[in-house]
């Protein structure tokens, strides 16, 4: 899952856990990008996504820990 983060984001980082620990439960790995990397810095972002998607094929479908 992506999610691009807003300024309110920085105020529930313990539910933003929560919800990652669950997610990690059913092998959904969330990759988080704040708002400003997303608008100033597309492409770096868009090489980190192309990465972690290479990672999980060449893994066979499961994802690395260090993504």
């Amino acid at each position: 899952m992506i999610e691009a983060d807003g300024l309110y984001h920085t105020k529930q980082k313990a539910a933003d856990s929560l919800r990652d620990e669950i997610l990690l439960g059913m092998k959904v790995k969330t990759l988080r990008f704040d708002n400003e990397s997303i608008l100033n810095n597309m492409e770096g972002v868009c090489k980190i996504i192309d990465e972690v998607i290479e990672s999980t094929v060449s893994n066979g479908g499961e994802k690395e820990t260090g993504a």
